[in-house]
């Protein structure tokens, strides 16, 4: 009962007004949010998996998917490039949790950036897929006032 009351005040939390647009004149609510349903705060994953869930966003922005492992201060870009929000705002994205030497606590963010921010990120995973080497990253902006949908995982 006490994770279903956590994922509901989690959800309810991450609904946020981001913005009053201008519509010819009328006030129109630009709503953002972001809700991760899987995997579940707590679960035990293995070295990579499915994340699914739902993203409001403001028009021009983008959702993107990042991991770390807890502890850790940089950030990976995951899912090779933004999320694929479908019409009804649901997204799925594959997420690999570090290498095989890594286990314990893994985080797991999906945020939305405005483009200039998914320009940045778009170029790190161009110049990561060259390279094969892929450095961390620093948590990067968001777009103000959107959410951080966040969970914690266990890498077995």
């Amino acid at each position: 009962m006490r994770n279903v009351v956590i994922a509901i005040t989690s959800v309810l939390s991450l609904m946020v007004v981001n913005a009053l647009a201008a519509d010819n004149g009328n006030s129109v609510s630009v709503t953002c949010s972001v809700a991760i349903e899987q995997p579940k705060q707590g679960a035990n994953v293995g070295g990579d998996g499915n994340v699914s869930g739902r993203v409001s966003k403001p028009e021009g922005t983008h959702a993107w998917a990042i991991a770390r492992r807890k502890g850790v201060s940089g950030w990976w870009p995951q899912g090779g490039g933004p999320l694929e929000v479908n019409d009804d705002g649901t997204f799925d994205a594959w997420i690999t949790y570090g290498e095989d030497r890594d286990k314990g606590a893994f985080e797991v963010a999906v945020i939305v950036v405005d483009a200039e921010v998914n320009k940045l990120l778009t170029s790190w995973v161009d110049r990561t897929n060259q390279s094969g080497r892929y450095p961390p990253i620093g948590f990067p902006n968001v777009h103000d006032g959107c959410p951080v949908g966040k969970v914690i995982v266990n890498k077995q």
